[in-house]
Parts: C-alpha cells; structure tokens; sequence
C-alpha cells in the first residue's frame, strides 16, 4: 500500500511539474493576442524570448508601396563595424531586401549626444536631421561613416519603409549606463537609462511611423575586462548597475510592452564555448556570427 501510495505521489507531482513548465513557457510568450509566438527551438539549445508582433491593417493603411522591401538598420558597431562587408550586407544578401545602414560608430542607446538612438529616432519621427550635420562633419576625417549614416537617414523614404531592425551592442553595459529607473513611474521616460530611452525613441517612431514594423533586437553575450585586465564574460562582471542579463531582460521588456517584435540574440547564440566563433574580437560579430543574426531575422520576416 505504501508503495502505491509513492507512485501515485510522483505521477501527482509530475502532472503538477508539467503544468508548471506549460505555464511559464506561455507566461514568457507574452499576451497571445499581441502576437504570433514564433518557435526557434530547432536552432538553439534553449528556448529564445522572442515575440514577434504583427502591424495590423490600421498600422498599414496609408503605407506607400513600392514594390519593394525596404530594411532601416539603427544601431551602433553592431551595424557601423565593417560597415561595408558585415551584417546589413549580409542581411541583404538572405532576405534581397534593400537594407539600409543608419548606425553611428560607438552610439549609445541612452541619451548621451546627438548620435544616441533616443535623439535619432526623434529626428526620425520629426522628419528633421538638421542637428547631426555639424557632429557628422566634424567627424569627417575619422570616420566618413557618420556622413554615411546621416545621407542614408535623410535619404530613406519612410512612407515606403516597411522594417526597421534596431539593434544596438552592450556599449550601454560597458560605459556603465543604468539599465532602467527603479521608480516606476520613471522607467519609461528616464531617456538615461536603456529601458527609457528605448521607450520613449520606439513609441516616438510607432506614432509617427505605425506603417513600420520594428524589430528590437538584444546585444549578443560578449567579453568584457575586469579592472586587473581579465578577460571575462559580460554575464559574469557588474561595472555597478547590473551584468549584461539585467540590461537583456529590461530590453525584453520594453520590447514586450511597446508591442514590437523582439529578437533574442543573448540565449542562445554567444556562450563561453562558442564566442570565438560568433565574435571577432571579444565585442564584435564575426562572419559566422552575421550569418546567424541575419538568418535570425529573415525567420522573422
């Protein structure tokens, strides 16, 4: 009797598990309603805490078509290193869309200067990019490629935009930029923190912009330097505000409750035994690790 008793407890316990597990995989899926959840787990190890959300036919109407697709990446070395052969080349070549390079070399995603992406996606939504010229230019000699970026941002015609890829590397974790504002009510409007700039720059653009699907896209786990020069992984050091899971974590979540697609590239891709291969240095996205963000992105599409 006292044996029966035993199995009956673990097959309770394992019905009760297996629900638990079905509940928090749907939980981190987000509200159902919001959007199509899109299974990558063929791909990777783990399951991805992606979202991906559908404009609806509201967001669409007035859209300028075409006939073509059109792709503007906002970023920072993410986008801008090797500007020429990395990862919008690489883009466009999976998806034959026309993508576009609008990152700025070592911008922040917190409002720092004119190039961070909360005062670039106000330029976007205000249609004027009149205060990066003088920025710009005076980079000239050492880097042309702001001039690049600037000409592509004045040069997109944005009533045909159909996608805007926005991804921006862990340069905010390393300059030791709050993640988020732990009062509340200034989470979303904080424009020094991620999360606040990320929400205050992406609904800036959905207001003026509803025709343009967005995709948010995490920083990869890189390599960072503890003060002894130790090389060391990003989710293993805290420069003060966090390690680089608290900044993903905020991102998603933004990313969830901005209602725009989301694209987890921290789980998943970069790890200990494998950064060598996806990373060219110890911050940057080698070709193998262009290869697997863009396939990641032309899913999605």
């Amino acid at each position: 009797m006292k044996k029966l008793q035993i199995i009956l407890l673990i097959a309770i316990l394992a019905v009760v598990g297996f629900f638990a597990w079905k509940f928090i995989k749907w939980d981190r899926s987000g509200n159902a309603d919001a959007g199509e959840e899109y299974d990558t787990g063929e791909d990777f190890d783990i399951e991805l805490a992606d979202q991906i959300f559908e404009l609806s036919d509201a967001d669409l109407k007035g859209k300028k078509e075409d006939g073509k697709d059109t792709i503007l990446c906002l970023g920072n070395d993410s986008f801008a290193w090797d500007y020429d052969n990395g990862l919008c080349r690489v883009l466009a070549e999976k998806t034959g869309a026309d993508v576009r390079n609008g990152a700025f070399p070592g911008s922040t995603i917190t409002d720092s200067d004119e190039f961070s992406f909360v005062n670039i996606a106000r330029d976007i939504a205000e249609g004027d990019f009149s205060d990066l010229e003088a920025p710009a230019e005076a980079l000239w000699n050492d880097n042309y490629n702001f001039q690049h970026s600037l000409e592509t941002l004045r040069d997109t015609d944005y009533a045909a935009l159909d996608t805007m890829v926005i991804f921006y590397d862990a340069e905010d974790y390393m300059r030791q930029r709050s993640p988020y504002n732990p009062d509340e009510d200034k989470r979303k409007t904080d424009t020094s923190t991620v999360a606040g700039a990320y929400s205050t720059g992406i609904g800036l653009i959905r207001e003026a912009l509803p025709h343009v699907r967005i995709i948010l896209v995490t920083p990869m786990l890189v390599l960072t330097y503890t003060p002894e020069g130790t090389p060391t992984p990003a989710d293993r050091y805290d420069y003060g505000h966090g390690k680089l899971d608290v900044y993903v974590d905020q991102i998603v979540r933004t990313g969830y409750e901005m209602g725009v697609t989301v694209l987890d590239n921290y789980h998943g891709m970069t790890e200990d035994d494998n950064a060598n291969g996806y990373l060219a240095d110890t911050t940057h996205l080698s070709a193998a690790g262009c290869a697997a963000l863009a396939e990641h992105i032309k899913k999605v599409l």
